[in-house]
């Protein structure tokens, strides 16, 4: 069974925190950062690729 590196716990993944320390560390808050600065970036052109792949199927659709 998987033990958490700070208490010896439950956890599922082996070499992980459990919960209670997970959520202790503030690990939990970061995550959501991060998920907000990809989210800008998205805004300010930095995933070009994406808009072009859909420009490009949108084109498709009407000429066909």
């Amino acid at each position: 069974m998987a033990e958490c590196t700070n208490c010896g716990d439950y956890t599922k993944f082996e070499g992980g925190l459990c919960y209670k320390c997970y959520k202790e560390s503030g690990d939990i808050n970061k995550g959501q950062a991060n998920v907000k600065d990809t989210l800008e970036a998205k805004k300010e052109g930095g995933n070009d690729w994406v808009h072009n792949v859909i420009k490009g199927r949108i084109a498709e659709t009407i000429m066909s």
